[in-house]
């Protein structure tokens, strides 16, 4: 009976230290998880600021591209209008030659 108490007690160390052994094992595995999780968040977070600066810098150009599309579409009729006032001033030229 005490040698079947004692083999008892050895087992139920035996496993108690397995048990403690794996759940160490799953503690550091659990921190790394964690630790690469966290280092994927950071990186996350990193990127969605880079994508913010993107959209503001594109939200820039576009409004620089629409001032100079206005820009050009006014030089354009400027341009349109002196061109029909030198053909114009080219056939009086040529009546009166």
């Amino acid at each position: 009976m005490v040698s079947l108490n004692l083999l008892f007690l050895l087992t139920t160390i035996g496993v108690i230290i397995i048990f403690f052994g794996k759940l160490k094992s799953l503690d550091s595995s659990l921190n790394k998880e964690r630790l690469k999780s966290e280092m994927i968040l950071c990186e996350k977070l990193e990127l969605d600021k880079q994508i913010l600066n993107y959209k503001k810098e594109l939200d820039h150009i576009k409004v620089k591209n629409d001032t100079l599309e206005v820009l050009f579409t006014s030089a354009n009729i400027k341009l349109n209008l002196q061109e029909k006032e030198l053909q114009r001033l080219s056939r009086i030229k040529k009546k009166n030659i």
